[in-house]
């Protein structure tokens, strides 16, 4: 997904540069794309972070689990 979307991007890039009349705007658009792709990227990584907790959590609650099943059987 990520090759898919940095290909897309090129090709925005592309069409984009020929469409605009001067290098500044191209400049500062590929700013504003480089700084939404870093924001986006960064959230992703946020995203798989928080996941990797939810599981850990979810894994201690079982075991807590399993234990108090045990303590209340004996």
């Amino acid at each position: 997904e990520l090759t898919k979307t940095q290909t897309d991007v090129r090709d925005i890039k592309e069409t984009i540069a020929t469409k605009l009349a001067t290098s500044d705007d191209i400049s500062r658009l590929m700013n504003h794309i480089d700084a939404f792709a870093a924001e986006a990227l960064s959230y992703s990584n946020h995203d798989t972070l928080r996941g990797h907790a939810i599981m850990d959590h979810d894994e201690k609650l079982k075991a807590h689990e399993n234990r108090l099943t045990s303590l209340e059987t004996k």
